[in-house]
């Protein structure tokens, strides 16, 4: 007979694993959660693939010290109203038998399906348990300060346009195979362009930052191709003029440095160690100029093409 051995690759095998490990962990943090007595909700619901999830993280505290854990997803692809999300939230807490712990918190973003003050999901929650204080989320208060900014804008609204140009060119195979060759050539530290977030817009900051960084090899790809006069020549061509125009230049260099600082304080906004008045002290404290501004090296050393403008 043939031995069969046990080699424990099965897919099946390995999520049931991964299953149990998650049971093991959700009863130590619903452990924690009893022995604090309340606890605070976070969830926000996001598309992932075909089907809708939502996420539900809770707060709680263990002396001293705030903890925030993950505790699932639960799927609200039927129901993504206020009252399908609010028996989302109690059917993640019941899988983690939290249900009864009285909530005192909860956050989310501030679309009117969660933030409605008379039939929102935070308006529900408030039925059942009265001192659950509702919190928009400052990270999402800032990303809807910068969508609103940005969209009144028209420069840096086209420089943002261009910058999404940029990546859907260089994303086709025979055009990223020339980027990347050309910043061997100029010995650039090789780096990837990244597509833009419109729903998350302080992640435009590495977009920016990616441009901005090779500056150099993105001009030098464009006149080659509009040189050449082939398939992409006429958009390298309007990509070129565009970038190596004063406005573009002055827009990535400001948009670098004001989604770098908005970057620096929604990652604080999103530690648990941070509340409402550690992050207003931490806004305020000073910033070092970025050294590439000291030393007036605006766009990453190589200026070929932008030093005709400046």
């Amino acid at each position: 007979m043939q031995s069969k051995y046990f080699n424990c690759t099965s897919r099946d095998f390995q999520n049931e694993i991964i299953a149990l490990c998650a049971e093991l962990v959700r009863e130590e943090i619903s452990k924690k959660v009893h022995e604090t007595g309340f606890l605070a909700v976070i969830a926000d619901e996001a598309k992932s693939s075909k089907t809708e999830q939502l996420c539900v993280c809770i707060r709680y505290t263990e002396g001293l010290q705030i903890k925030e854990r993950f505790i699932c997803f639960v799927d609200c692809s039927n129901s993504r109203d206020a009252a399908g999300i609010v028996s989302g939230i109690k059917e993640g807490l019941q899988s983690c038998g939290l249900k009864d712990i009285p909530i005192i918190a909860q956050a989310y973003d501030g679309a009117s399906v969660m933030s409605g003050h008379l039939s929102g999901v935070q308006q529900r929650i408030k039925e059942e348990f009265p001192f659950a204080v509702y919190v928009h989320c400052m990270a999402h208060k800032l990303n809807l300060v910068l969508v609103e900014s940005c969209t009144v804008n028209r420069e840096i609204k086209t420089s943002l346009n261009a910058i999404d140009k940029l990546y859907s060119m260089f994303a086709e195979p025979s055009n990223h195979c020339r980027f990347l060759m050309m910043q061997k050539t100029l010995a650039l530290k090789p780096k990837e362009l990244v597509q833009q977030s419109e729903t998350r817009w302080v992640c435009k900051y590495r977009c920016v930052y990616a441009v901005k960084s090779q500056y150099a090899a993105i001009t030098h790809c464009l006149k080659e191709m509009e040189e050449e006069g082939e398939k992409w020549s006429v958009e390298a061509s309007g990509l070129y003029h565009h970038m190596t125009s004063l406005r573009f230049i002055t827009s990535i260099v400001i948009l670098e440095e004001v989604l770098k600082s908005c970057t620096r304080i929604t990652q604080k906004t999103s530690r648990c160690k941070y509340n409402h008045g550690r992050c207003s002290r931490s806004s305020k404290e000073p910033e070092n100029t970025s050294p590439a501004l000291q030393r007036g090296d605006i766009m990453g050393g190589n200026m070929d093409a932008g030093e005709k403008v400046l």
